[in-house]
């Protein structure tokens, strides 16, 4: 059917085309993957840290890994939005954006802590599945990525799920003490990410001076 001047604008796609353009906002600046890329190079050094200790201090610290996990994550957050209040907004305005209730953010939290948990135990307990461990959490981050890409359509985001997806592979058929390939995993995801954020953060702040008189 041929459409005239006067038909009404396709509203779902606009929609879609103003919530892509708004996660696009988000990301655009880097400081997400510069803060994300730094969590999981604290993650890497703390099962760095387990797989070189005794048993029995190497047991004590992975007991608190998902606490350390949801630390990590929310002082993640929180270092992302004063990053923004002092480098972004000042530039190209405030965005609001829709804030999960309470009892959704806990979940995801408590999501996170029991996937880190399981992550632990099977390194300790499941040894005929252990080596594909770093394989299943490359997986695992790169379907988050890929998710999140689907959204924003950003390439940066898909390039790096790739990433995740071939490393935790290749740590997997590797080999070798499965502390140390995860935290290889998450040492090379970590680098990427913050590279990758450094490089966006550093073109954001080219392209968007800060207001005269600031």
């Amino acid at each position: 059917m041929n459409t005239s001047p006067t038909d009404p604008p396709n509203l779902d796609a606009e929609v879609s085309r103003v919530q892509r353009r708004t996660l696009q906002y988000w990301f655009e600046d880097g400081l997400v993957e510069l803060a994300i890329g730094s969590s999981f190079l604290l993650l890497s050094s703390w099962i760095a840290t387990m797989s070189l200790l005794p048993t029995s201090v190497a047991g004590k610290l992975g007991a608190g890994f998902p606490v350390a996990y949801i630390l990590i994550f929310l002082a993640c957050r929180r270092v992302i939005r004063r990053a923004k209040e002092g480098l972004v907004y000042p530039r190209t305005g405030y965005v609001s954006y829709a804030r999960p209730s309470p009892r959704r953010r806990l979940l995801s939290q408590l999501a996170g802590a029991i996937v880190a948990a399981l992550v632990v135990l099977l390194v300790r307990k499941a040894p005929p599945i252990e080596a594909w461990i770093p394989a299943a959490n490359g997986l695992f981050i790169a379907v988050l990525l890929f998710l999140m890409n689907r959204s924003a359509k950003l390439p940066r985001l898909s390039l790096l799920a790739g990433i995740a997806a071939v490393t935790g592979l290749l740590l997997s058929v590797r080999g070798g003490q499965t502390d140390q390939t995860i935290a290889a995993l998450f040492a090379v995801i970590g680098l990427v990410m913050t590279a990758g954020g450094a490089l966006a953060l550093r073109r954001y702040l080219r392209q968007a001076p800060p207001p005269e008189g600031a």
